[in-house]
């Protein structure tokens, strides 16, 4: 890994002592080494702006000295140290933090954080910035001094070399970034030097088609840049880390990221849109906001289809689904295959909405309007987990029915332990909502009791008279 590729551009450098040679403060041999490397640097003595803040997008890094105050200054030739007043050390951890956070949001460029204290991670969970978001930003904290080795010759990127390989992520951004860099350029150099009107080309068969021009457009640019930038190239060893830890909440996150996106805007209809539905409430008069209890819908309509042509209240296909109870989950998953075992009317995705699997019906489809159920659009299923959806249906509507094969006649055994462990199964879910429903009827007779003892109240019960 050649770290100072990885870092190529222009980076930001903010400290107080950048012009300050009498000091001679180490921010100073920082950013001469990396001047001599070649990186081009803007420089900042105090924090930027907000206005500022939206230019550093595209910066290769940001290097922020955390005392923004001097700790030190030159008395007749000799560097005394300053006392520094509690409330402008406050000040500065405030406003540093803020910095940071708003950088850590919006952004992700790697932030490197030098200082010569050793309290600066601690100021930034102080001042907001929750531990587990910090720990998971492309954020490096160093003391300046432990940038140099004992000959004092400076090793910055001796210690980026060594954080970045703790951080598969930082790195395979970093060098996807760089990758996408110079595919976009390729696609800018062709595309300005080419044809001046071939948007207006794609612009005009975009309306000629009824569809969204803009999103036409962006399609073509994205498949013409995806198309320069395969394959990329990584560093093996850095990705399987074998001393890498997640637990399944990290790991559920990072599937859901793979298979679906968050859609908050009311653009046209495309296939793969979910559609998630509130649970079910009445109202004053009685109505019922969810009588069908419905969770989720899938539109299966090929894009093309989904646009305003001849009748907008039937342009989508939605398709129900439920979410798959853990008991399920661990029924229908196949360990061998690691896959699920799909029944013919099913097809099962996820993770999706809120991390969780959905067993998606076939045997009910409803036409309907965007506009009927675009308010409830939250994201869309990304390929080619869709296709599995809508190349199930496809064979759903073409299946030929066969004739039940009866158990006795093959597999007897398999299939009589498997019926048993199902059986096993339903008693042991029934025998859990049974001592659920025990405990709460312990729990009421106990407030029964109490309330008996506390207001004194004598229950007399009278039984049919006896006759003799």
């Amino acid at each position: 890994m050649d770290i100072k590729r990885l870092f190529s551009g222009i980076g930001v450098v903010i400290d107080d002592m950048l012009d300050n040679t009498e000091i001679n403060d180490k921010i100073i041999d920082i950013v001469s080494s990396l001047e001599n490397a070649k990186m081009p640097l803007v420089k900042f003595k105090s924090l930027p702006d907000g206005e500022t803040i939206e230019h550093f997008r595209n910066a290769s890094f940001i290097l922020l000295d955390w005392q923004l105050y001097q700790t030190l200054s030159l008395i007749e030739g000799q560097i005394v140290t300053v006392k520094v007043a509690d409330d402008v050390i406050i000040s500065n951890n405030r406003k540093n933090s803020s910095f940071v956070s708003r950088l850590i949001m919006e952004t992700s460029v790697p932030i490197f954080i030098f200082s010569n204290k050793d309290d600066v991670k601690d100021c930034l969970i102080e001042n907001g910035i929750a531990e587990d978001i910090l720990n998971q930003s492309p954020v490096f904290i160093k003391k300046k001094e432990e940038l140099f080795n004992d000959a004092g010759n400076f090793k910055l990127f001796e210690a980026l070399d060594e954080w970045v390989r703790s951080k598969s992520a930082v790195y395979v951004l970093k060098e996807w970034s760089l990758s996408f860099n110079k595919a976009k350029e390729g696609l800018l150099k062709d595309f300005s030097q080419g044809s001046q009107y071939w948007p207006q080309i794609i612009w005009n068969s975009a309306c000629d088609d009824s569809v969204d021009e803009a999103d036409e457009v962006s399609a073509l640019l994205m498949q013409n840049i995806a198309s320069r930038m395969m394959p990329v190239e990584f560093d093996t060893a850095i990705i399987t880390n074998e001393e890498a830890e997640f637990d399944k909440k990290e790991l559920l996150k990072v599937l859901q990221a793979q298979r679906y996106m968050k859609v908050d805007n009311d653009a046209m209809a495309v296939v793969g849109d979910v559609y998630v539905f509130e649970p079910d409430t009445v109202n004053e008069q009685g109505m019922h906001s969810n009588p069908e209890n419905r969770e989720i819908a899938i539109n299966i309509r090929p894009t093309c289809d989904c646009v305003f042509r001849d009748d907008p209240q039937k342009n989508i296909y939605l398709l129900y689904g439920r979410k798959l109870t853990e008991g399920a989950q661990k029924e229908k998953y196949n360990s061998t295959y690691h896959k699920f075992e799909e029944l013919d009317v099913e097809a099962i995705i996820g993770p999706i909405v809120d991390n969780s699997y959905y067993s998606i019906k076939f045997k009910d489809v409803e036409v309907a309007g965007f506009d009927k159920y675009k308010h409830l659009r939250k994201g869309r299923i990304l390929e080619p987990f869709i296709s599995h959806v809508t190349e199930r249906y496809s064979l759903y509507m073409h299946r030929h029915a066969l004739p039940s094969l009866p158990e006795d006649a093959v597999c007897v055994k398999a299939a009589g332990e498997k019926t048993k462990n199902i059986q096993i199964r339903t008693l042991q879910e029934e025998n859990e909502r049974l001592n659920a429903t025990i405990c709460n009827l312990k729990e009421n007779k106990a407030i029964v009791e109490n309330c008996k003892k506390r207001f004194n109240i004598k229950v007399k019960c009278k039984g049919p008279k006896r006759h003799k």
